[in-house]
């Protein structure tokens, strides 16, 4: 880091051809650098991103989640995709992550869920499908029950804001 630093002053420091885009791609570099240091020093049961993907295991279960939200995903298939048992997979991912695997599930999917409402036309049929449900009916409860308002007044508001 002290190199990347030492190379940012003498940039901002001199004018020369190429300064700014030298400047934002070293100061890109230092951002991973400090990212990385950071992530070093996390506590494995720190419950985020870092510590959760520090476990292959977990690693493994939030990589095939993210893959394939819309896959009827269940306790024991994601254990089994982790390579752990059940109750060992379900211990480490809630320690890893911060909250217990279905409850990421829904999140993760809701949050495609508003990506799709706000910026496609898809119907809502198509979306809940997407993100794993089989009827509209139960996607809408799940959209309300998540963020508050139905999948419809989502949109709306997306749309009026946009």
């Amino acid at each position: 880091m002290a190199d990347i630093l030492r190379l940012l002053r003498k940039e901002v420091e001199t004018a020369d051809f190429g300064n700014q885009i030298v400047v934002r791609h070293l100061l890109s570099t230092l951002f991973i650098y400090v990212l990385r240091e950071w992530a070093d020093a996390a506590s494995p049961l720190a419950g985020n991103w870092f510590s959760a993907l520090r476990s292959p295991h977990i690693a493994r279960a939030l990589a095939r989640i993210h893959e394939a939200p819309a896959n009827d995903w269940t306790l024991d298939a994601l254990a089994e995709a982790a390579g752990l048992s059940r109750s060992a997979f379900a211990a480490q991912f809630r320690t890893s992550v911060g909250e217990p695997p279905h409850g990421y599930l829904i999140r993760w999917r809701m949050g495609i869920a508003a990506q799709l409402l706000e910026h496609t036309g898809l119907r809502m049929a198509e979306i809940a499908a997407r993100v794993g449900y089989k009827s509209e009916f139960a996607f809408g409860r799940a959209f309300a029950r998540a963020r508050g308002l139905s999948p419809a007044r989502f949109r709306n508001q997306a749309n009026s804001a946009g």
